[in-house]
């Protein structure tokens, strides 16, 4: 998967925008992903800081697990919602 599909596949089952950032890192609490050199990093923003960065080579490879990521995050919401 690369960056355009993965765009497609969060906006298609409709995760609020505000979880993540396709745009690099920033301070917010949110799942980023970016490239950086011939890199692809994907971590956790909490508190300023850069969780759990994990550092792929290939595109496909980060988008992938970025976008595992961003699903759980975005199912456990949905379970909470659901409860309330």
């Amino acid at each position: 998967m690369k960056m355009l599909e993965l765009r497609g596949k969060l906006n298609e089952k409709k995760v609020p925008s505000d979880m993540y950032s396709l745009d690099g890192w920033t301070p917010f609490e949110k799942m980023c992903i970016e490239k950086m050199g011939g890199e692809w990093h994907v971590c956790c923003s909490e508190k300023g800081s850069k969780n759990g960065l994990k550092i792929f080579k290939r595109e496909d490879d980060a988008c992938e697990y970025f976008y595992k990521c961003v699903m759980w995050d975005f199912n456990a919401y949905l379970e909470w919602k659901n409860k309330q």
